[in-house]
C-alpha cells in the first residue's frame, strides 16, 4: 500500500495553506527577524516576529521552531489570549509532527481544534480538522480520521478557496487509497491536481504528482507512475530540501520494486535512508528501514532484512500501527525464510490483532455509513440552494404581478410555470445522477469486496501452507496440501471477478487457466513434465456455478497430476480439460492419457475427492460420469442456469 510513503506531503499541503504572515524566501530572512527581536525591548513587537520565525523553522529545524513555541506559551502569550495560544500550538504541532512525535502534535492540533469550536471559527475548524484526519491517517485509526477530514472537506467546499479544496481533496485521495479503493482516490488526486495547476502551484502540483506515482505504482501502471515522479522531480528542482530529496528516492524504490528492478530499488532505498538518518523525523526513518528490510527479504537476504524491520519498534512517539503491521508481515516472511517458525507465527499473530484493529469489519462499515452520509449532505445542501434560489424567484415574480397588474400577471404565472418546469426536470435530472454515481460505487464495492474475499482466502491458504510444515504425518500433510488447493481454487475466482469487467459472469478459459497454475505450481510440476490443453474459449457462467465447477475440477486435474502419471510409466502425459456450451447445455471433459483409475482400491482422500466431485456435480443438477479406459475420462453436464 501507499499511505505511509504519502503522509508528509499531506501535512505540508495542508499545513501551507494556513499563514499568519509571509511565506519566507532565503535564510537572511530568519536572520533579519532575529535581529529584529535582538534589538527592541517592545514586546508585542517581539512577540509578533517570533511567530514569523517560528513558522519558518517549522520544516527547516523542528527542534528550534518547537523551542520557539515553549517560549511564547511561557513568555509572551497570555492565557486567556486564545488566539495567541492558538498560533503558538500550531508552531508546537508542527514542530512534533516533523519530529514524527505524532501524540504530542495531537495534542496540540485537539487544543486548536477545541479553541475554534468554541469561537465557531469554521475555517479554523477545517485546517486544525485536516491535520488531525492526516495525523490519525498515518498512525492507522481510520474511523477517526474519516471524521475529521470529512468535516474539514464540507466546510471547505462551503467556504474555503481552490487551494483549500485542493488539499482535502489530496488527502481524501490518500484515504480512499489507503482504504485500497484506488480509483475513487485516482479521481480525487486528478481534480486536486487539476486544481493546484489552476493555482500555479508548484509545491502541490509537486505533491499530486508524487501521490499519483504512488498510486499508479500500487495498480502496476509503471509507465505512468515514472511519469508522475519524474514530473514531482522536475517541479521541486528549483528549491530541492533534503526532506523532498529523501521522499523522492524512496517513491523511485517502490516503483523499481515493483517492476521487479529488486538492484535498483535497493541501491534507491539505501540513498534516501542515509538522507533521512540526518533528519528529524522517525517516521520516515522508519518507513525507509521497513523499505530496506522488504527489498531484502526479496534479494532473498533475510538476516540482514531484521536489523532494518526491528527499528521500527525502537521508536514509540508517531505510534504508527500502518508501520508496525507492516514490520509484522515482513519479519513474519523474514524468520520463516531462515527457518525460525515459531517468531514467524508470533509475529503473524501479532500481524493480525494490529490489521484487525485498522480494518475490522466494524470500522470499514462505520467508514463506509459515513462516506455515505457525507455525499447525502452534499446533495442535500445543493437541493437547498436551489430551494433558496426558488423561493427568491416567486418573490420576485409575486412583486413584478402587483406592479404591472393582471396583463402581466398572466405572462408571469407562464414564466414561473416554465421555470418550475425547467427546475422539477433539473432535480429529476440530479436524482437520475445520484442513482447512476450509486450503481457505480455499488459496483466499486462489489469489486473491493471481492478483492477483499481473495485476500483472506490468500492468506487461509498461506496459513495451511505454514501449518503443514509442523505436521508429520504423510497423508494429514496431504490433507491439508488438498484443502489449501481447493481454498486456493475459491479465490482465483474472487481475484477474476476482480480483475474482470463483469461482476456477475466468469470467463471460463481464464479462471481454468489459473486453477491449472496453481494445481502445477502446488505439486512442483510445469507443462514440460505434463502437456495440458485448455480449451474453453468464448465460455461463460455465472458466480454460483463456476464455484463449484472450479472445484471439481481442482479435485480432478490434482487427481491426475498426483497419480496418473507414476515416474517414466508414461511417454507423452496429457490432460485435456474442454468445456463447451450448447444450447444452453454445459458439458465439461477431463481427460487424461495416464495409467487409469481403480474404482475399487482408493484411499480415503482420493474417495473423499470423487465425493466432492459428486457432491459439486449434484448441485449443479448435472450428471457426472468416469470411465478408465487407457487413462481416465469424466464428463460433468447441467443446465445453465440464470445469472
Amino acid at each position: 500500500m501507499v499511505f505511509n510513503r504519502f503522509f508528509l506531503y499531506n501535512f505540508l499541503i495542508c499545513f501551507c495553506l494556513f499563514s499568519f504572515g509571509q511565506e519566507p524566501g532565503a535564510n537572511r530572512y530568519a536572520d533579519s527577524l532575529q535581529n529584529i527581536i535582538d534589538s527592541t525591548s517592545d514586546v508585542k513587537f517581539i512577540k509578533k516576529q517570533k511567530f514569523l520565525l517560528g513558522r519558518y523553522f517549522e520544516e527547516r529545524d523542528p527542534e528550534y521552531a518547537k523551542e520557539i513555541g515553549l517560549d511564547l506559551i511561557e513568555n509572551y502569550v497570555k492565557k486567556d489570549d486564545s488566539v495567541g495560544l492558538r498560533k503558538a500550538y500550531y508552531i508546537l504541532g508542527s514542530s512534533h509532527n516533523m519530529l514524527g512525535d505524532f501524540k504530542t502534535a495531537l495534542k496540540y492540533y485537539s487544543k486548536i481544534y477545541l479553541f475554534s469550536k468554541g469561537r465557531k471559527d469554521s475555517l479554523d475548524i477545517a485546517l486544525s480538522g485536516h491535520l488531525l484526519g492526516n495525523i490519525y491517517m498515518a498512525i492507522g485509526n481510520m474511523t477517526l480520521s474519516q471524521d475529521y477530514l470529512l468535516e474539514a472537506s464540507f466546510i471547505y467546499n462551503k467556504l474555503g478557496n481552490n487551494a483549500q479544496k485542493a488539499g482535502i481533496g489530496n488527502s481524501l485521495a490518500s484515504f480512499y487509497s489507503d482504504l485500497e479503493q484506488p480509483l475513487k482516490a485516482e479521481k480525487e488526486y486528478l481534480k486536486a491536481l487539476s486544481a493546484f495547476k489552476k493555482l500555479n502551484d508548484s509545491m502541490g502540483m509537486a505533491h499530486i504528482h508524487a501521490n499519483l506515482g504512488l498510486l499508479y505504482t500500487e495498480m502496476s501502471r509503471f509507465t505512468e507512475a515514472e511519469f508522475h515522479l519524474l514530473k514531482e522531480r522536475g517541479l521541486n528542482a528549483a528549491f530541492p530540501t533534503l526532506t523532498e530529496m529523501g521522499y523522492h528516492h524512496d517513491y523511485f524504490g517502490y516503483l523499481r520494486q515493483h517492476e521487479g528492478r529488486y538492484e535498483e530499488a535497493y541501491k534507491a532505498y539505501l540513498k534516501s535512508y542515509e538522507i533521512r538518518k540526518n533528519l528529524a523525523s522517525t517516521y520516515d526513518i522508519c518507513e525507509s528501514a521497513i523499505s530496506i528490510g522488504e527489498i531484502l527479504i526479496l534479494l532473498n537476504r533475510p538476516k540482514e532484512a531484521l536489523k532494518y524491520l526491528n527499528k521500527v519498534f525502537e521508536y514509540e512517539e508517531h505510534q504508527s500501527l500502518h508501520q508496525q503491521e507492516r514490520a509484522h508481515r515482513l519479519l513474519s516472511k523474514a524468520y520463516e525464510n531462515i527457518g525460525a517458525y515459531k517468531t514467524s507465527i508470533k509475529h503473524h499473530k501479532l500481524l493480525k490483532v494490529i490489521s484487525d484493529s485498522i480494518y475490522s469489519k466494524t470500522s470499514l462499515q462505520t467508514i463506509a455509513d459515513k462516506d455515505a452520509k457525507y455525499e447525502k449532505q452534499k446533495k442535500d445542501s445543493e437541493i437547498l440552494l436551489l430551494s433558496k434560489e426558488k423561493k427568491i424567484l416567486e418573490s420576485e415574480a409575486s412583486k413584478s404581478r402587483i406592479v404591472r397588474g393582471i396583463a402581466i400577471f398572466v405572462i408571469v404565472i407562464l414564466l414561473v410555470g416554465g421555470v418550475l418546469l425547467l427546475w422539477f426536470n433539473s432535480k429529476i435530472n440530479n436524482k437520475n445522477k445520484i442513482i447512476s454515481n450509486a450503481l457505480k460505487d455499488k459496483e466499486l464495492l462489489l469489486h473491493e469486496t471481492h478483492h477483499r474475499v481473495k485476500n483472506n482466502l490468500q492468506m487461509i491458504s498461506s496459513l495451511l501452507n505454514l501449518q503443514s510444515n509442523y505436521v508429520r504425518d504423510d497423508s494429514a500433510r496431504e490433507v491439508l496440501k488438498n484443502n489449501q488447493n481447493r481454498i486456493y481454487s475459491l479465490a482465483i475466482l474472487h481475484k477474476n471477478i476482480y480483475n474482470g469487467d463483469s461482476l456477475s459472469t466468469v470467463n471460463i478459459q481464464t479462471y481454468f487457466e489459473g486453477l491449472v497454475d496453481n494445481i502445477f505450481s502446488a505439486f512442483e510440476k510445469t507443462t514440460a513434465n505434463i502437456i495440458v490443453n485448455i480449451e474453453a474459449k468464448n465460455v461463460f457462467m455465472n458466480f454460483e456455478s463456476a464455484i463449484s465447477v472450479g472445484l471439481i475440477v481442482n479435485e480432478i486435474i490434482g487427481n491426475s497430476v498426483k497419480h496418473a502419471f507414476p515416474d517414466q510409466a508414461i511417454v507423452s502425459p496429457k490432460i485435456n480439460l474442454v468445456c463447451e456450451e450448447i444450447n444452453g447445455l454445459y458439458q465439461i471433459e477431463i481427460k487424461d492419457n495416464g495409467v487409469g483409475y481403480d474404482m475399487a482400491n482408493r484411499q480415503s482422500e482420493e474417495s473423499f475427492g470423487l465425493k466432492l466431485v459428486e457432491l459439486f456435480s449434484s448441485k449443479l443438477n448435472g450428471k457426472v460420469s468416469i470411465k478408465s479406459n487407457k487413462g481416465v475420462i469424466f464428463k460433468i453436464d447441467f443446465q445453465k442456469q440464470s445469472t
